[in-house]
């Protein structure tokens, strides 16, 4: 009798999990259209968790969370349109498979730009989410940073790249960070 209740119990305990597990991970009853989410550059799992669950895409972070780390998902930046009631496996596979596209931001950089004007630039258009992050790496770390790309930056006797950044036309993402 001791066995059958053990069983019965670790039968009972599995079934629980398990649907928990399957009400945990299938769409938000008010996911009820397509839907689009962008998903910011250099966003963590975290973060990337946060924004779907605020979306109404998932209902647990947490179980989106475990089930990523599992299986080492790597999510990337972009726009991605999730298809009404997904589920959370779905959601993750698409992310995976379905690379989010990017908004590409046309910048010419006329010659004769100064650092400044170019950060000013790249902070309106919303390339650069601080212009003073863009200033600071032009004039201390580009220089060390560039160096294996472009070797005539030895060359140069200061770290500040003023007047090397070429004039032409760039494509950038939204919010991309000063180095790129």
């Amino acid at each position: 009798l001791m066995k059958k209740t053990k069983l019965l119990l670790l039968l009972l305990s599995i079934s629980c999990i398990s649907l928990s597990i399957w009400i945990a991970q299938s769409a938000p009853l008010s996911f009820q259209k397509s839907t689009k989410v962008e998903i910011p550059y250099g966003a963590t799992l975290s973060r990337i968790s946060a924004i779907l669950k605020s979306k109404r895409i998932i209902k647990s972070k947490t179980l989106f969370t475990f089930w990523s780390e599992t299986l080492n998902r790597q999510y990337q930046a972009g726009l991605y349109t999730f298809p009404k009631r997904s589920s959370l496996f779905q959601v993750s596979h698409l992310m995976v498979t379905t690379p989010g596209k990017t908004t590409q931001i046309k910048i010419t950089i006329p010659e004769g730009y100064q650092i400044r004007q170019i950060a000013h630039r790249l902070e309106t258009l919303k390339v650069i989410s601080k212009k003073e992050q863009f200033i600071t790496y032009c004039t201390q770390k580009a220089r060390n940073d560039l160096l294996d790309e472009f070797s005539f930056l030895a060359k140069i006797p200061t770290t500040n790249v003023e007047g090397y950044l070429f004039p032409n036309t760039y494509f950038f993402s939204k919010n991309t960070p000063p180095k790129k």
